[in-house]
């Protein structure tokens, strides 16, 4: 996600200091998105305006962030709703076509789910 090293391994040899590497790098990461994502605003600017700007993809695999990107533009920015939620079924649909295990178990209850969410707020 950070562009970061995302692998580690720690030898006998060398424990302190590769032990140090992965603590310091963790820190640094950490701090990184707990700074950029503080508010709701904020994740909604770094998640959602890109994708409405065709600066970046949504997954291809999972389920987990159609819920959580539907629950928050209709939260932050309800006039761009509609237009997520279209962006995001495109793909859902795409991900289903090719039987993406995690859509697909959604998939018969898609319209349900999102309903009921959209009843909520």
């Amino acid at each position: 996600m950070l562009g970061k090293k995302d692998k580690f391994v720690i030898t006998e040899n060398s424990f302190e200091r590769d032990y140090a590497i992965l603590r310091d790098s963790l820190a640094e990461c950490s701090s990184i998105v707990f700074s950029a994502y503080t508010s709701l605003k904020d994740m909604y600017n770094l998640e959602i305006i890109p994708l409405l700007e065709g600066k970046k993809q949504l997954p291809d695999i999972g389920a987990d962030w159609v819920f959580r990107n539907l629950t928050l533009t209709r939260i932050v920015s309800p006039n761009d709703y509609e237009r997520v939620k279209e962006l995001i079924l495109a793909q859902v649909h795409f991900m289903a076509g090719r039987d993406e295990p995690n859509i697909i178990e959604y998939m018969t209850r898609m319209d349900e789910i999102i309903a009921n969410m959209e009843s909520q707020f």
